[in-house]
């Protein structure tokens, strides 16, 4: 066989796995939102259990992303400039470990440390302050598993910023906290939008540890993950209009987070 004929073969099987890889994908979605018909998806959403389980979604979400910022923010930094040892691995270790965790786990491990009983729930105590089974809880089971995702995508974009600029600032007198916001901040801006974007799909899609920490009461706790769980059972319609509006949201968040990437770099150049 020719080399030609050995690249068309390849060539040929890189796409018939990439089609198969592609339809696998594609399909379920399209199946989704073909599922039920617009009218009725728009019924369904306009139900007030709908819009409840939005608005606590998207109010969590928001906290949630606020405190990643917040303390992901500086966590990525330290591990992408630290020393590299075994305390810089060891903290790598740490801040991905609820990402591997089952969610279940996660919610579990938080009840255990913010429940009665637990070091954060007895101190709290106290003071009448209760976190399980809360919105603040719905808050930090979203922060718990959606902040890895951030600290990943925060810590490889501070890395890659360009030691030739950092070198010229330092020259310049520029102290550190003025080259982190004037500096390395706008150069690893579109790696932090990207972790971002992928934390808040992350944390809009959580279930289990939400529903082990803060449970699912309707107009309280149930966001929209956990609204499409229970009405899939009593009314599927309602399940899948729900779900279609999560995928709508979800996709929205990659597209701008894509769309303003990409800006950023053709105004960077």
């Amino acid at each position: 066989m020719t080399t030609l004929a050995h690249k068309r073969l390849a060539g040929t099987g890189f796409g018939l796995a990439v089609g198969v890889a592609a339809l696998f994908v594609l399909v379920p979605m399209v199946a989704l939102v073909t599922r039920i018909s617009p009218l009725t998806a728009v019924e369904e959403l306009a139900r007030p259990e709908s819009i409840d389980a939005l608005m606590i979604s998207l109010g969590a979400v928001t906290c949630a992303l606020l405190l990643i910022v917040a303390f992901g923010t500086p966590v990525a930094f330290l591990l992408a400039r630290g020393q590299p040892g075994p305390l810089l691995s060891s903290l790598e270790v740490l801040f991905d470990l609820p990402l591997v965790l089952p969610p279940a786990v996660a919610g579990i491990a938080l009840l255990a440390a913010f429940g009665d009983g637990g070091p954060v729930g007895n101190a709290l105590a106290p003071f009448g302050v209760q976190v399980p089974f809360t919105r603040l809880a719905v808050v930090l089971a979203l922060t718990f598993v959606a902040a890895p995702l951030y600290i990943r995508q925060a810590q490889s974009a501070f890395a890659a910023c360009e030691r030739d600029v950092l070198e010229a600032s330092r020259t310049t007198g520029a102290g550190p906290v003025r080259r982190f916001l004037q500096i390395e901040l706008p150069l690893a801006k579109r790696g932090l939008l990207g972790g971002l974007a992928l934390s808040g799909a992350r944390a809009l899609g959580e279930f289990g540890a939400t529903i082990m920490f803060a449970g699912s009461v309707a107009g309280v706790t149930q966001t929209l993950t956990l609204a499409i769980y229970g009405s899939l059972y009593t009314s599927a319609d309602a399940a899948f209009a729900l779900a279609i509006l999560l995928l709508v949201l979800t996709v929205a968040i990659s597209v701008l987070a894509r769309l303003y990437g990409a800006r950023a770099g053709w105004e960077a150049r």
